[in-house]
């Protein structure tokens, strides 16, 4: 990851979009110091996707990003896979999948970087 965002940060994107390291487990002072080695690489904008992490483990990997310097996450399956495995997906995705929706933009709000403090 370190090595993906020394190549590719210096390019210019808009928006730098990163994997969690450790797949978010682990401490959450542990993964701020990870997270914070992929900030120091960037001198732009940064989230962090959810790829590949447990759904349990995505809200403290996106503090850990977001406490090291990203400005906010993109989830995708950690929000609505478990859906899929319920007898109503639909409700599912309209309850569990919005408050954990709700829940990530509550960490993000309250300790993400601003877009243009990172640039």
């Amino acid at each position: 990851m370190l090595d993906a965002a020394a190549a590719f940060g210096p390019l210019g994107p808009d928006l730098y979009k990163g994997q969690v390291p450790h797949r978010g487990q682990g401490d959450l002072d542990d993964l701020v110091t990870a997270c914070a080695k992929l900030d120091r690489q960037l001198a732009r904008p940064w989230v962090v996707l959810s790829n590949g992490v447990a759904a349990t483990d995505f809200p403290t990997a996106v503090e850990a990003a977001c406490r090291a310097g990203a400005s906010g996450m993109l989830a995708g399956r950690a929000l609505w896979r478990d859906a899929l495995a319920t007898a109503d997906p639909s409700a599912a995705l309209r309850t569990e999948s919005v408050r954990r929706l709700e829940r990530l933009v509550g960490i993000v709000d309250r300790y993400g970087r601003s877009w243009t403090e990172a640039r």
